[in-house]
């Protein structure tokens, strides 16, 4: 019944019935004089539930095939999400998820000189692969200094020039050439995701501020502006976002365009044509399929706009905005059963924003959820603006 049930060895009894992975249990785990299991299912979701009297849970990660076992660290990875990965977590997380190598990275200073270090190492075995060092002069030229690092790191793990000369705008270019408004996009990002759209804008226009050529920092005010219902100013900023679109990464400018043609101009069809794109080139991002379905149900293609939300759905069980839109697909095309309980699993991952809670809307259905599902339901004109920042 797709769930986790832990049962007392002493009493028999049942002690709690975990729910959340909304598919097939295939596997599970329990740290070694831990207090929380961690438990995989058909799809490749891994979920370990910190808390689970309380239902508390968290995604551990996504991978592309069912878990078919899991084996929990004495350390236990579970109990060590909110620490920095150590190299013997990290290659843990590398070789679950069946990749090849990953990469370890340092940062010291000596002197007014900062020494940036990657070292490229193989899953299985732990042996280095490759690595860099690199010496910037000043603080200023890190970024400089690290980007320069990993394109020669991609050479010598045998990255095509191709590839490198696509994907590898300089970091400085691409994203900012200050550190300090590199930060203050950080810190808006977080603030984003822990306290809502609102409480980050200060920190996106700070590092429009110190870096007036920051092109992500641009479009996340533009975002921002969106979600705010100030269409003129989120018009304006992605004008300026889009302006920088040549400086920037592959990535990045795939953002931008998209956005620039759904917020920025209206071109709703040159849009889906950039998120189709955008699909193509990064098929893991859940960002492309949730704003393409969004975009699915503005026109009334539900079914396709519902396709494209389980797959965002199934890329980030995390953000609640791949349920609300997932439920509206559902609710449209009258599976109304199915629309609640999409409904149901972002209460239970504890997803609904505390800053979004006006009165439910006439017609709609008692489902106390959060804001966005609400505005929803009460019409599909409002659709077009669902777009969040972080999509």
């Amino acid at each position: 019944d797709e769930t986790v049930k832990l049962w007392d060895a002493v009493t028999q009894r049942l002690r709690a019935t975990l729910r959340g992975h909304g598919h097939p249990i295939t596997a599970l785990a329990w740290p070694p004089g831990g207090q929380a299991p961690v438990s995989g299912d058909s799809q490749g979701r891994l979920i370990f539930w910190g808390d689970w009297a309380r239902q508390d849970s968290r995604v551990l990660a996504g991978i592309d095939q069912d878990v078919q076992a899991l084996r929990a660290s004495v350390d236990g990875l579970a109990q060590r999400l909110d620490e920095r990965l150590t190299r013997e977590v990290t290659r843990e997380v590398c070789q679950r998820a069946g990749s090849k190598a990953f990469l370890i990275g340092t940062i010291s200073s000596l002197g007014t000189h900062y020494v940036i270090g990657l070292n490229a190492l193989n899953c299985q075995t732990g042996d280095e692969l490759a690595s860099e060092q690199v010496e910037a002069d000043t603080r200023e030229h890190v970024l400089r200094a690290l980007g320069e690092s990993a394109t020669r790191m991609r050479k010598k793990l045998g990255e095509s020039l191709a590839t490198i000369q696509k994907y590898g705008a300089p970091v400085e270019l691409a994203t900012t050439s200050s550190l300090d408004a590199l930060k203050a996009y950080s810190l808006g990002m977080k603030t984003f995701f822990e306290k809502g759209v609102t409480a980050s804008l200060p920190f996106f226009q700070r590092a429009v501020e110190l870096d007036p050529h920051f092109a992500m920092a641009h479009a996340r005010v533009a975002m921002v502006h969106w979600n705010l219902n100030e269409n003129a100013l989120a018009a304006e900023n992605m004008h300026k976002a889009y302006g920088l679109r040549d400086k920037v990464t592959e990535w990045e400018r795939l953002y931008i365009v998209a956005h620039y043609y759904d917020h920025g101009t209206g071109e709703l069809e040159k849009a889906s044509q950039v998120y189709e794109l955008w699909q193509q080139t990064y098929p893991r991002d859940w960002v492309p399929y949730n704003n393409l379905a969004t975009l699915n149900a503005a026109f009334g293609k539900y079914e396709e706009a519902l396709e494209e939300a389980r797959q965002a759905l199934r890329l980030e069980p995390e953000n609640q905005d791949n349920y609300v839109v997932a439920s509206f697909s559902y609710f449209s095309l009258n599976r109304v059963d199915e629309a609640a309980a999409v409904v149901k699993q972002a209460e239970e991952r504890k997803l609904e924003s505390e800053e979004h809670r006006p009165p439910l809307c006439g017609g709609c259905m008692s489902l106390k959820l959060f804001s966005r599902a609400r505005q929803l339901w009460c019409g599909p004109s409002k659709i077009r603006g669902t777009t969040w920042l972080g999509s």
